[in-house]
C-alpha cells in the first residue's frame, strides 16, 4: 500500500492471517512434538498461508468497493 491508510477490513484483515498463522503453528508444534505426526502436520501452516490469501484478497476487494462506493457518493453530491 502507498500513502493511504489501511482500511477496517484490512487491517480485521490481518488480524485473522496472524491469529491464524500463530495457532496453525503451535497446533503444528504441538501435533509432532507430542504424537509425532510432523508428515501429516506440515499440511496445516501450508492450508492456512493459501487460507491467509484467501482472506486478504476478500478485506481488500471489500476495502476498494467501500472507497468506490465513498467515491461515487462524494461525485453525486457535487453534481447537484
Amino acid at each position: 500500500m502507498s500513502n493511504q491508510k489501511e482500511t477496517k477490513a484490512q487491517i480485521i484483515g490481518g488480524a485473522v492471517c496472524a491469529a491464524l498463522m500463530l495457532v496453525s503453528v503451535a497446533i503444528y508444534l504441538i501435533l509432532g512434538i507430542t504424537l509425532n505426526l510432523w508428515h501429516p502436520g506440515w499440511l496445516l501452516p501450508a492450508c492456512s498461508g493459501i487460507a491467509c490469501g484467501i482472506v486478504a484478497t476478500v478485506s481488500n476487494t471489500i476495502s476498494k468497493l467501500n472507497n468506490l462506493k465513498k467515491e461515487t457518493e462524494n461525485s453525486e453530491k457535487e453534481e447537484k
